[in-house]
């Protein structure tokens, strides 16, 4: 018998909240629980796309929502997204900055300015002072928090947000600008969100 991918959606996502239920744990844990991350410090089992289940792709779009339900990514920052992955297959070269090659920072700082930003040439360690000038939200927690079109930045390294749990990013010698997976830890990383997008989420909290 075909199983409706509605009904299973739902079914996943209420087996979310009865997780967090029935372990008196908040959502975000659960999520957290059904990605694979450390909860209260307690490393979890293997993760769900290892099981070869033909429903992992499904739990892990529909965590996805559930993750964006307990106050994560959104939509937004489409000029940027769309400006660095027209960059995809370019390949990296060291303090470059486009539009044949780029650096990590320099693929960031094109996109920027093709979205409409004006700043001055940056590296991993001067973004945030150019960011925090002009408005922009630090945050910690990436995967409950970011969304397309945020800049994540760790030390040596940053990129662009294309979705949960997913980056833009010109990676190192030899390799070409790509959309992956960020990389683990996630705890090494932080967010930047542009003024705007920031003033969009007040106003969608407002409106609810």
């Amino acid at each position: 018998m075909a199983v409706n991918g509605v009904a299973v959606s739902l079914a996943v996502g209420g087996g979310l909240l009865a997780m967090a239920g029935i372990r008196n744990q908040p959502l975000a844990d659960a999520v957290r629980s059904v990605l694979n991350q450390p909860v209260s410090g307690r490393t979890l089992g293997p993760a769900l796309s290892a099981t070869g289940s033909g429903l992992a792709p499904l739990i892990s779009s529909t965590a996805a929502a559930a993750v964006a339900a307990a106050g994560g990514a959104g939509g937004g920052g489409g000029a940027l997204v769309a400006a660095v992955r027209s960059q995809i297959g370019k390949p990296y070269r060291w303090s470059a900055v486009g539009p044949d090659a780029y650096d990590c920072s320099g693929l960031v700082y094109w996109g920027l300015r093709q979205a409409g930003y004006n700043p001055p040439r940056f590296t991993t360690a001067t973004f945030g002072g150019w960011a925090k000038a002009n408005g922009w939200t630090r945050y910690s927690d990436v995967i409950l928090e970011s969304q397309a079109g945020d800049v994540l930045v760790k030390a040596g390294h940053m990129a662009v947000c294309s979705g949960i749990g997913k980056m833009i990013d010109a990676p190192h010698t030899g390799a070409l600008v790509r959309e992956e997976a960020l990389w683990k830890p996630y705890t090494q990383w932080w967010g930047w969100r542009p003024a705007a997008a920031a003033d969009d989420g007040r106003e969608l909290r407002r409106a609810s």
